[in-house]
């Protein structure tokens, strides 16, 4: 059902009922389930979480107030785009799942400086997916201790400008891959997460830039051409 004059932004579930938003407008619909099949994705991805929230416990005060400290200064905003404000736990566990989704070691104390640099903006990159080309990418300012992380969508149906979530991480590309490195990696991440792609199917792809330091982007979200080959 479209929603139009009542509200001017909601998301979320109450009930059976759960409220979103498309290029359409506001909508409601009936709300679902999601099925659990604890794939080794979902069991690594929970693992990760429990060991962040592991690792806070064994932080001295001191440490903790560092991460505090530097959550209050940190510029947040949730799924629907507002402001909002992190906890210094909150923070940690953020910068730990990066991490180690990247295959680097969490640090115990947050980054310095602490901000999100602009040496951390997604370089550029148009994907056009295909196993030996998948695209342009311009490199940015990152080194090979820097690990860019590619995270795929499912198969895309036609007409689907925008894709939210969710995305499963699929190979990483390091900070200095050049063009050719990174079409490969794209292509790899699309098949660890789905298979090989079939001709004519398309997908989100989320890249988020992660230094050793415990720094990391906000993620970059293309949507690519058909697969080609």
């Amino acid at each position: 059902m479209l929603v139009k004059g009542i509200f001017t932004n909601i998301s979320g579930s109450t009930g059976g009922v759960t409220a979103s938003r498309n290029k359409g407008g506001q909508y409601l619909r009936a709300r679902t389930t999601p099925v659990n099949p604890n794939s080794t994705r979902q069991q690594l991805a929970r693992s990760r979480f429990t060991n962040a929230n592991n690792g806070w416990s064994t932080l001295t005060a001191a440490q903790r107030t560092l991460w505090n400290d530097f959550a209050a200064l940190q510029a947040w905003v949730n799924a629907l785009g507002d402001p909002i404000q992190l906890s210094g736990q909150q923070a940690y566990v953020g910068s730990y799942s990066a991490l180690a989704s990247a295959g680097l070691t969490p640090v115990a104390v947050p980054p310095a400086p602490n901000t999100r640099p602009a040496s951390l903006v997604i370089p550029a990159f148009a994907p056009a997916i295909a196993a030996t080309n998948a695209g342009t990418f311009t490199a940015g300012t990152l080194t090979a201790a820097d690990i860019y992380v590619i995270g795929v969508s499912p198969p895309l149906p036609p007409g689907i400008t925008s894709y939210k979530g969710p995305y499963r991480i699929g190979e990483v590309s390091d900070g200095d891959s050049t063009s050719t490195d990174f079409s490969t990696n794209v292509y790899s991440a699309i098949v660890a997460a789905h298979g090989a792609p079939t001709i004519g199917q398309r997908f989100a792809l989320r890249i988020t830039a992660v230094l050793a330091t415990g720094q990391y982007s906000n993620p970059a979200v293309r949507i690519s051409g058909p697969t080609v080959a």
